[in-house]
């Protein structure tokens, strides 16, 4: 999970300070980890704990990392 650039993002939220994965994730979730605030992936948690459909909440995350000019780690292919 920690490895997943998303998943990442919502465990920085939940306050995790130590993640684990394998070496070929490790400069993806660095970027996540370096572009956005443990205050702004908590005040997305909390717009997440409000949600039912698990597509959404990836829509949401996804959506969140395109706006902060990390699509690439979420696209097919890039």
């Amino acid at each position: 999970m920690a490895g997943d650039p998303a998943a990442a993002l919502a465990l920085l939220g939940l306050g995790v300070n130590s993640l684990s994965m394998s070496a070929s994730n490790l400069p993806r979730v660095k970027w996540v980890i370096r572009s956005f605030t443990r205050d702004e992936a908590r005040n997305l948690l909390e717009q997440v704990w409000l949600m039912e459909d698990p597509r959404a909440i990836r829509e949401l995350y996804n959506g969140v990392l395109e706006q902060g000019g990390l699509g690439g780690l979420v696209r097919a292919g890039h």
